[in-house]
């Protein structure tokens, strides 16, 4: 069983080291090396503020602090590493909601455990698996939550510590990160943890305003409250992960059963065990909610950019678990069966439309000018790049050409 589980992260990393290379593209121009240039000239508190300050209408502390911290150990920069760390950001991620699932259905924890395998390692990741920023962020703000989580969750004082140092970093690391912040200050309440209420609340309450601190609206024309746009936009991101022709029926069905096997006790209480998934799910789904919101005037095809399949494929894993958990005594083998060959067979369907998409993908990475956010900011960043000796895109296009 064990190696079943790791099949899909294995095939995951060999398809990352063939494809995955070392050039910028779209967001990496700026966010990557547009920041790097800027970090490298500043000097003392300049560089502190650099790492809070937006890119767009995030800020991303987080993964500005590996980028940093790559730069300070080799003096340069490495788009295929970065793409390798988002790789290793991921298998936190897995390791964690592995935890969380094994506590709550310990007699059925391997079958819930491949179904998160299957999902997690998909292939239509292919854009976090070869866009080292999309990856950083999409993973890492996720995996940040994850890891909060448990550390709230442990009742160690180690642990208290550690989630709210995470929770603090998640509020600056991108937009759904007031969303970690607030869904771990309802954790610790409904878990009735007195010291993470304590934590969550202070550091909720110092970082969210923070976050506004110097901020600048943008404005790209995407946002929109009409019902009839975000609504349909919400359900086509919650489904992605079973394609366009079935994403909207699936979003309708696992909202259902969502519902079906909500653990809930008397009086509104949730089982211990099952805090932790319950408590990722409401974020997943408050994420997906925001999402739709801020994006909703694009066309419905960006619903299914890849980069933000995550949420899909947690959320499709969690209602899976939960069956586990409403029927775990009860003999549902059959069952369990069906559901499982059909999440194969989605998961081999996704296989097929990744790897050939990471093909054109890289093929694009090498033949593909200046583009973001335009060609001509983008050339000057890579000319300033290089004449600070931290990335030459001209000599890696040459090796790989």
């Amino acid at each position: 069983m064990y190696m079943l589980i790791a099949i899909p992260f294995l095939i995951y990393l060999y398809y990352i080291n063939a494809y995955a290379v070392n050039l910028p593209r779209q967001d990496d121009f700026d966010a990557i090396l547009g920041f790097l240039v800027k970090y490298r000239q500043a000097t003392g508190a300049d560089k502190l503020w650099l790492m809070f300050s937006q890119h767009n209408e995030h800020r991303i502390f987080s993964s500005r602090l590996v980028y940093a911290l790559y730069y300070e150990l080799t003096g340069t920069i490495n788009f295929r590493h970065i793409i390798f760390i988002d790789a290793a950001i991921l298998a936190t991620l897995f390791l964690l909601m592995a935890g969380f699932i094994r506590r709550m259905v310990p007699d059925n924890w391997h079958v819930g455990v491949l179904v998160l395998s299957l999902c997690l390692f998909d292939m239509n990741n292919y854009e976090n698996m070869n866009f080292a920023m999309a990856g950083m962020q999409n993973f890492g703000i996720v995996m940040l939550f994850a890891a909060a989580l448990w550390g709230y969750g442990s009742n160690k004082t180690v642990g208290y510590a550690t989630a709210a140092l995470l929770q603090a970093i998640a509020v600056f690391s991108s937009g759904n990160g007031l969303l970690v912040a607030f869904f771990l200050v309802v954790y610790t309440i409904v878990a009735r943890i007195k010291p993470g209420m304590v934590l969550s609340i202070l550091v909720f309450a110092i970082c969210v305003p923070l976050y506004y601190y110097h901020y600048q609206k943008t404005d790209n024309g995407f946002f929109t409250l009409e019902p009839q746009k975000f609504v349909p936009y919400f359900m086509h991101c919650l489904g992605a992960h079973f394609h366009k022709e079935l994403g909207v029926i699936a979003a309708a069905i696992l909202l259902i059963l969502s519902v079906v096997f909500l653990p809930v006790q008397r009086w509104f209480r949730f089982p211990q065990e099952g805090l932790p998934v319950l408590t990722m799910l409401a974020f997943l789904l408050a994420s997906l909610g925001v999402m739709a919101i801020f994006r909703a005037n694009l066309p419905v095809e960006f619903a299914y950019s890849s980069r933000y399949f995550i949420y899909s494929h947690l959320v499709t894993t969690i209602v899976f678990v939960l069956y586990l958990y409403r029927f775990r005594e009860r003999k549902v083998g059959i069952a369990t069966t069906v559901i499982m060959l059909f999440l194969i067979f989605i998961a081999i369907r996704n296989y097929n439309d990744g790897s050939k998409m990471l093909v054109a993908l890289q093929h694009n990475n090498v033949v593909a000018d200046y583009d973001y956010p335009d060609p001509g900011h983008a050339k000057q960043v890579c000319e300033d790049a290089c004449r600070l000796n931290i990335y030459c895109i001209d000599q890696h296009r040459i090796k790989i050409q």
